[in-house]
């Protein structure tokens, strides 16, 4: 029997995309404020919300030579923009649709091979899984197709983030219901919790670890700073006690997660 989350309150929050922008503004004019460092992704979904909101000319002249290249919107801006304005419901013009389906095609077909790469690494050949023949594939479509590039899970001087290539890893690797097969051979474990709060769990370590975390990469953004290497290093801690369980957590140096696992 898969265990719980204990202690967990769910919290009803404003789902709807205007909230979500304005919560995202927020969150980033907020980092700019105590000078943390702000991710790529979330600049550029920045980007796109203000400009949607009030046009590229709105924008301060630092601001507006980020999101462009050539004179032109950046690629990935101008997806954010008019996907949002998607989600609106506003009009969009034919060759901003047509942009914005052939970037998502393109989207599409590279989560489709980070995740048939990630299913070979189980020893599978990943030509033979399809939709309709494994549940494990339907499972996680189902989740991943919901998933953001990248989200930041702890803003700091360096932003603790996840990718959307880790995460499929560590859904493929460690969780029961999308895991392809056992996988003996590479001592791999599986998370003992319900499928749909493996995230969940991820977010409650890293609460746990903050402290700990935050003063990792406090240190690392010091070092980078000054140039003394020696304070630039990943955050491992192989470790981590919750309900009587054991965590293994890895962060590069970047702040991306590369490791989230249970131990046995």
């Amino acid at each position: 029997m898969k265990k719980k989350i204990p202690y967990l309150i769910n919290v009803k929050i404003p789902s709807n995309s205007i909230s979500y922008e304005k919560l995202h503004i927020h969150a980033v004019h907020e980092d700019a404020e105590k000078g943390y460092s702000i991710s790529d992704y979330d600049k550029q979904l920045y980007c796109a919300i203000k400009i949607k909101e009030k046009g590229i000319d709105s924008l301060s002249e630092d601001v507006k030579a980020y999101c462009l290249e050539d004179g032109k919107l950046k690629e990935n801006i101008r997806f954010q923009k008019i996907r949002l304005e998607k989600i609106a419901n506003n009009l969009i013009s034919p060759e901003d649709d047509l942009f914005y389906t052939d970037y998502l095609k393109q989207k599409v077909i590279f989560r489709k091979e980070i995740i048939r790469k990630e299913i070979t690494k189980t020893g599978i050949n990943a030509n033979k899984i399809f939709f309709n023949n494994s549940t494990y594939l339907r499972t996680l479509l189902s989740f991943v197709r919901k998933l953001d590039d990248e989200i930041t899970l702890i803003r700091w001087f360096i932003p603790i983030k996840l990718s959307f290539e880790k995460c499929v890893h560590i859904f493929i690797r460690h969780v029961d219901e999308t895991k392809f097969a056992i996988g003996e051979h590479k001592k791999r474990t599986f998370f003992k919790y319900e499928f749909e709060d493996i995230f969940t769990l991820l977010k409650v370590i890293l609460q746990k670890e903050e402290e700990n975390i935050k003063n990792h990469f406090l240190e690392v953004a010091v070092g980078q700073q000054i140039n003394e290497q020696e304070k630039v290093k990943d955050y491992i801690n192989n470790w981590i006690s919750y309900n009587d369980d054991t965590f293994a957590l890895a962060i590069d140096v970047n702040g991306y997660i590369t490791k989230f696992h249970q131990k046995n």
